[in-house]
């Protein structure tokens, strides 16, 4: 779903859509070539009920942020506050789609995003918003903050949980502030890079 908003600024979005929605169709399907029908509706309940008991979990996540403060929605709301807003800044930059160094900064911005607005998000899902962060960095010419930006993001979130780092250290970093806090503020700041700062290009053509 997350990739599938880079073709919303295309004029053959409803093209990839159905593709979509055929391939998800699909590999829904696909197990009945090794398993009953009745074995497969199984699997599939026991996984819904599985993912209803995971839906109250937060993980290390926007909503670990929100349930720290005392705010005790669940993940749904905030989830869904935060595909609004993708969405938004997909609607808003739509006509400058045409300027790569834009779907780069967006590519980036939604690969932070799958992991700041993931209820099931773990250290490890960090790589994915690192390899985020790599690109909206090389995406632009360098300056001073962004670059501090870039290697206190990458400390906390990469190294603070390695040998390189002393214990004394780790333990004056709150588990919060190692993963969930660098990557919600990294978000931010590229979200706010989206919805205010333009290209001086005049609006082009949508993208074919």
């Amino acid at each position: 779903l997350a990739a599938l908003s880079f073709a919303l600024p295309r004029r053959d979005r409803v093209r990839a859509l159905l593709i979509t929605v055929l391939s998800t169709a699909i590999l829904i399907a696909l197990p009945l070539l090794v398993i009953s029908p009745g074995a497969l509706a199984a699997q599939y309940e026991s996984w819904s009920v599985l993912e209803r008991v995971e839906a109250g979990l937060v993980g290390s996540s926007a909503m670990e942020l929100f349930r720290d403060a005392g705010i005790t929605w669940p993940a749904w709301p905030v989830q869904l506050i935060g595909c609004a807003t993708l969405l938004a800044v997909l609607i808003l930059r739509m006509r400058d789609w045409n300027d790569r160094k834009l779907r780069l900064q967006f590519l980036g911005f939604v690969m932070v995003f799958c992991v700041v607005f993931n209820h099931r998000a773990e250290r490890q899902s960090a790589v994915i918003a690192l390899c985020g962060m790599v690109i909206w960095y090389l995406a632009f010419p360098r300056s001073a903050w962004r670059t501090a930006l870039f290697a206190i993001v990458y400390f906390l979130v990469a190294v603070s949980g390695t040998e390189l780092v002393p214990d004394a250290i780790k333990h004056m970093l709150a588990p919060e502030t190692r993963l969930a806090l660098p990557l919600t503020i990294l978000w931010l700041v590229m979200l706010g890079e989206l919805a205010l700062l333009r290209n001086d290009r005049r609006p082009i053509a949508e993208a074919g």
